[in-house]
């Protein structure tokens, strides 16, 4: 099982299955859906990759997000998931070239998703999650066919 888990969603890829969960708010509900996930891939081993976001500044905002991933690791370590933070700039290389406004950048990632992923509803807000996911464990490549 891959998870990647972004700012506002957690996708998952367990039996070549994509699931998309928006990210729960409370710590009880996070606990409740890392247990859940946790019960699904009890035979095999579960690796999830975080969106480590750049901060701007460091005041509030900086610490509530501090907190926010401190609590992510904590809640992925009581559930046995190996975790990894994977800076942004990594995973969005591997998309080849973004428009550089954010706006434009989130809109095009979107438009990226919702062709490698039909089977789920892309959203701006689970797009990142799903492009995280794409990084974590890329399309099989088609072979290339014979010219003879």
């Amino acid at each position: 099982m891959i998870i990647s888990i972004a700012s506002g969603a957690i996708a998952v890829r367990h039996e070549s299955k994509t699931t998309i969960y928006a990210q729960p708010e409370a710590v009880f509900d996070q606990l409740r859906l890392f247990r859940e996930l946790y019960e699904l891939c009890s035979d095999d081993e579960a690796i999830a990759y975080i969106n480590r976001e750049r901060q701007q500044g460091n005041g509030p905002a900086a610490i509530a997000s501090a907190r926010r991933l401190g609590r992510l690791e904590a809640l992925l370590t009581a559930n046995f998931f190996l975790y990894e933070f994977v800076d942004a700039s990594d995973w969005q290389t591997s998309l080849g070239a973004l428009p550089s406004g954010e706006i434009q950048r989130n809109r095009h990632i979107k438009a990226m998703m919702i062709e490698r992923f039909p089977e789920v509803r892309v959203t701006l807000g689970t797009a990142e999650a799903l492009a995280l996911l794409s990084w974590a464990c890329p399309a099989p490549r088609r072979p290339a066919e014979s010219l003879f």
